[in-house]
Order: C-alpha cells, then structure tokens, then sequence
C-alpha cells in the first residue's frame, strides 16, 4: 500500500512490491493473481470490519439509521485516512468499467449489509414496510458509491467524507422511514 501511495497504482511494478514485502513473485500470485486484485482484498477486508460492525449492532438493537451511518463512518475513516489510495481504487474502477459493479464481491457484500439492515428496519418498524429490501438496500449503495466519487472529485470542498455521507443519509432517511 505504501508504495501505491508514493508512486500511484500505474507506477507500482509487482517487482516492487514483492521485493518490498520480501516475498517471491510466485507467492505474490499465489494470493493476488493481477495486481488490481490488491485492491479488491483492501475492500473485503473494509467489508469484513463492516459485517462485525453490523452483526454487533443488530445485537445491541442499535438503531438501524444509526447502525447504517456507523456502517458508512467506518468507510469514511478508511477513505479519509487513506484519499491517495481511494482516488487510485475508483479511478481504476473507473477505467475499468462501471463504479457500482453489482457483481463485484464486495460490492455485492456490501449491498447483502445494506438489505439485511433494511429487512431489520422494517421487522422493528423503524422503516417502511412498503418497499422492497432490495431497493432500499441499492439506493443506500447507490448514496454511498456517489458520495464517495463526489467527496473525490470535490477536493476543495473542505468538508469530510463523514459529513457528506451524514447529509446523503439524512436525505435517503427522509424517505425510507416509516
């Protein structure tokens, strides 16, 4: 990761990165058959820290509009923490096709979170019941992947992803809840 940040994706050889994490080249490919893939177990493991977040939440019975924002803050820190890399993530994405590619693994583990929290909603009543789970979860993702493009984008808007994932949550809740 360290070298994605200093010498971008393009730049970064596998020779660079098996010598720097003192691996062989075949060990490299054992665990990441392209280099691109790097950036999909940077995601499971996001969505892995997500699922834990979710699965705790749900038995607390923490509130499901809370739970959903604490679902997206996780996200932001990482993103926050770590812009050089997210730009490189989806302008890869980007290049590569669509940047909500519901087949992707992650995305779709992440739209599999977005539904069950949305079913939870609705079973405690703190969501409409009219909609279909699967629809609610695709708008929440649908917020979440464009937020985040936004917040990339946007560079000289000053305010955090946290605060934009806020302000795109408190618009899809005006909707979604009961």
């Amino acid at each position: 990761m360290e070298l994605f940040r200093k010498k971008g994706f393009e730049h970064t050889t596998v020779t660079e990165i098996t010598e720097a994490a003192d691996i062989g080249k075949g060990t490299f490919f054992l665990y990441f058959p392209t280099k691109e893939a790097v950036f999909g177990h940077l995601g499971e493991m996001l969505t892995e820290a997500m699922s834990a977040l979710v699965d705790e939440g749900l038995r607390a019975k923490v509130p499901i509009s809370a739970l959903i924002r604490q679902l997206f803050d996780v996200s932001a820190t990482w993103h926050e923490e770590n812009r050089s890399l997210s730009e490189q993530v989806v302008m890869a994405g980007l290049r590569s096709g669509p940047v909500m590619d519901a087949d992707a693994p992650n995305q779709q583990r992440l739209l599999q979170l977005l539904e069950q929290l949305v079913r939870a909603g609705q079973a405690r009543g703190e969501l409409k019941r009219d909609m279909r789970p699967e629809d609610g979860a695709l708008v929440l993702s649908g917020a979440y992947f464009s937020t985040v493009v936004g917040w990339l984008r946007e560079a000289d808007d000053a305010r955090p992803l946290s605060a934009r994932f806020g302000a795109s949550l408190d618009l899809v809740f005006r909707g979604m809840r009961k």
